[in-house]
């Protein structure tokens, strides 16, 4: 078993732990999550852009949340399972 040391910003540390946590879940385990993951893609598990074409607007967002307020837009709730069978087939 090897080690890696990774320094990274106290707030994401501190937030992705909690995350980690309710998906119970330890660093550690997250990260070999990934890197079995970038195995299995041959690359990263997502995409990577440097331009932001695709984004919605700030004013898209709060019209999608206005949306979601008045009950038009509906929610598919998954457990991290059924979110593996899917990405798996």
């Amino acid at each position: 078993m090897k080690t890696i040391n990774v320094k990274v910003d106290d707030d994401i540390k501190i937030k992705s732990e909690q995350i980690f946590k309710e998906l119970g879940l330890s660093t550690s385990s997250a990260i070999n999550i990934f890197l079995k993951k970038v195995i299995n893609c041959n690359g990263i598990p997502f995409e990577l852009k440097l331009n932001n074409n695709d984004m919605y607007s700030k004013n898209d967002l709060f019209a999608l949340l206005d949306e979601y307020k008045k009950g038009n837009i509906n929610t598919i709730e998954k457990s991290l399972e059924e979110l593996e069978e899917m990405e798996n087939g």
